[in-house]
């Protein structure tokens, strides 16, 4: 027994010596890989910690997830302009791909209206236009890329868009680009570039500049809308389709302008008084001073037709038009005054209807689930 004491010694010893120095290892993730599942059966593996992934450099795939590397980014650098973002345009390029798969607008946000001081952005957008035009591309990445271009605020981005919608190679890729179109923004120039652009324009395209154009909000936009519906003799202006001077919403340089064609009373004034409208408190009270008075009521009432939707019903516009009500002699204005607040008092009471419904469904639905089962006798 004593022979083996020195023997037992060494073996604990040893043991010990084994599980200090295997438990104070150090742990490294940079030769472990996350693995899935594709949908062909086949397996995708994110990239090492410490390394690039060869056959994606701009996502990485965690137990079949896409995460885009924007989702990875402090919230406070999502709203920043990409030009105190990114450094470089490899940076950039990164993270557009990245959001493109997801359709990520944080940041189409970063890269809308980007100053001219940026100095890797030219070589950005030469990349950009070569995979929207791409075709390997997928339609709805197609779209996105478009929009950024779009929303560049520099016509040479915009015009290379509409160039590829007007060369498109089939409908699909063509109805991807002019759905980006729409959303274009930007200053004085890109707002001419687009009015140019109606002259010579198919139907599609010339829609999707209408609705660009529409969107700008600025007093050009607005000669440029109205001037298109003189020319074509079109009293709707697009406003059917919901695009238009009917739906444009003015800054403040617009309106007065827009005071001038309602105060016309022509066939085409009935959109400039619905685009007042849509400008809040200031337009409303615009249109109530053009109809008070009117020369021609019975006009002024066709003029005011489907009017009552375009009244953005927030505090301050009810308080003036409750006012309005007790003071206004007018029998137009008063008229209009009180089919807003009725039209506002029945989207209220429709509203809570709706509300209720919802909550007696669910009070339903969670009684049902508490009443004990009973089953039948044998």
């Amino acid at each position: 027994m004593r022979k083996l004491i020195p023997v037992i010694t060494v073996l604990i010893i040893g043991a010990v010596v084994f599980y200090f120095i295997s438990s104070t290892a150090p742990k490294t993730s940079g030769g472990t890989q996350v693995t899935s599942s594709n949908s062909d059966g086949t397996s995708q593996r994110a990239p090492s910690a410490g390394g690039t992934n060869p056959d994606s450099s701009n996502t990485a795939v965690v137990t079949g997830e896409t995460v885009g590397d924007s989702a990875l980014m402090p919230e406070d650098e999502q709203t920043r302009p990409a030009t105190e973002v990114y450094k470089t345009a490899e940076d950039a390029m990164k993270a557009i791909r990245a959001a493109a798969v997801d359709y990520d607008d944080r940041i189409l946000e970063q890269f809308t209206e980007v100053g001219e001081d940026c100095t890797w952005c030219d070589s950005v957008y030469i990349q950009i236009k070569d995979i929207m035009t791409s075709p390997e591309t997928p339609a709805d990445q197609r779209s996105y890329y478009g929009e950024l271009l779009a929303v560049s605020g520099r016509v040479g981005n915009v015009a290379t868009l509409v160039d590829a919608i007007k060369n498109a190679p089939n409908q699909e890729t063509a109805d991807a680009l002019s759905e980006a179109l729409e959303l274009t923004v930007g200053k004085g120039d890109v707002t001419q570039y687009l009015g140019d652009q109606l002259g010579g324009a198919n139907d599609n395209l010339k829609e999707s500049l209408i609705a660009a154009v529409t969107n700008q909000g600025s007093r050009q936009a607005v000669d440029i809308l109205y001037k298109n519906s003189v020319e074509k003799g079109d009293a709707d202006g697009y406003y059917s389709l919901g695009i238009g001077l009917g739906e444009l919403v003015p800054d403040e340089s617009a309106m007065p302008y827009l005071q001038e064609l309602v105060l016309k009373r022509d066939q085409y004034s009935h959109l400039a008084l619905k685009s007042l409208l849509n400008g809040g408190i200031d337009g409303l009270k615009l249109v109530m001073s053009s109809i008070s008075n009117s020369p021609n009521p019975e006009n002024d009432l066709k003029m005011l037709k489907d009017a009552v939707d375009h009244v953005p019903l927030d505090d301050e516009v009810q308080e003036y038009l409750t006012k309005l009500v007790e003071t206004e002699k007018d029998p137009v204005a008063l008229k209009f005054t009180k089919d807003i607040l009725e039209n506002a008092k029945a989207d209220a009471e429709s509203e809570a209807e709706a509300e209720e419904t919802v909550d007696e469904t669910g009070a339903e639905e969670t009684a049902d689930e508490a009443a004990p089962e009973v089953s039948a006798a044998p």
